[in-house]
């Protein structure tokens, strides 16, 4: 016999709960919160968590190349004004 539990896990995602999620995540700091919930809680469907970590994962790649890249513009404006001077 298969538990209620696994067979809730297991369940298709409707569209009406697909589009709730977007719109949820698309609110900004909340939406990482709902993102970092989905992705850990053991009560979410499965295709849902999975979806919600891969959201976190791009996430984070786009804040690791937002921060680089800021550094790099800032040396290169430090550098030019130390040229100024």
């Amino acid at each position: 016999m298969i538990h209620k539990e696994y067979l809730d896990r297991h369940e298709v995602v409707s569209l009406k709960e697909w589009i709730v999620s977007y719109l949820l995540l698309s609110i900004p700091i909340i939406g990482i919160f709902f993102a970092i919930y989905w992705a850990f809680s053991g009560q979410t469907k499965m295709s849902k968590q999975t979806w919600a970590q891969c959201v976190l994962l791009f996430f984070a790649f786009f804040i690791l190349i937002l921060l680089i890249a800021e550094i790099g513009f800032s040396f290169s404006i430090f550098t030019s004004l130390g040229n100024l001077f």
